[in-house]
């Protein structure tokens, strides 16, 4: 449906989870007489990123190129999106398969900005606070964890160790993390790093 030959396509989902921040029309929700029927508005962002025009080719078999275009594309629209002060969360991802919810059959992943720091991702975030709370980085430790195990590293570079940690919630559950502290999102990667 894109009219211009692309490289990549970043667009609006047309059937997204959450509404336009600034802007999001959705009323407050009327006070819950239950908890359990408590509501916020959904207000946020829901965006495709189309990797190729090629509509059957996948990540994995893209030119090296195509895939730094697009890393530098997740991070032009992760710094543009954490700007937004009613943004506190930006997640790409891809969800692979019908029995994902996957509706578009080109190559594509998401990315969604939240309001708020989804549960999973707050508990780590407080669990990171309180061991550097006792002088010691988790992450690190992780890493170091991992590469002395050698029993669940998928692969390993210069600046990134892949791995399903020892804390997977699935079997295929792999974590990939940036070996250089002070790395928490794509904005703090160098250049060499973004091209591993």
């Amino acid at each position: 449906e894109l009219a211009e030959p692309y490289q990549i396509a970043i667009f609006e989902n047309r059937a997204p989870a959450l509404c336009e921040v600034p802007g999001c029309e959705e009323p407050a929700p009327e006070p819950a007489a239950d908890t359990l029927e408590m509501t916020l508005p959904g207000c946020g962002r829901c965006e495709l990123v189309a990797y190729s025009q090629k509509h059957d080719a996948q990540f994995a078999t893209l030119p090296l190129e195509n895939i730094s275009a697009l890393v530098e594309a997740w991070r032009d629209r992760y710094r543009e999106l954490q700007q937004n002060p009613e943004i506190r969360t930006v997640s790409i991802f891809e969800n692979k398969g019908r029995e994902a919810g996957m509706t578009l059959d080109h190559p594509h992943g998401q990315i969604y900005a939240f309001p708020f720091v989804p549960p999973a991702l707050e508990k780590q975030w407080e669990q990171t606070l309180a061991f550097s709370s006792r002088g010691s980085c988790l992450w690190q430790r992780i890493i170091e964890k991992e590469q002395g195990d050698q029993v669940r590293v998928v692969g390993e570079t210069a600046g990134f160790l892949a791995a399903i940690p020892y804390y997977a919630r699935y079997p295929y559950e792999t974590h990939i993390w940036a070996k250089r502290q002070g790395v928490s999102s794509l904005l703090e990667m160098s250049a060499e790093e973004r091209g591993e």
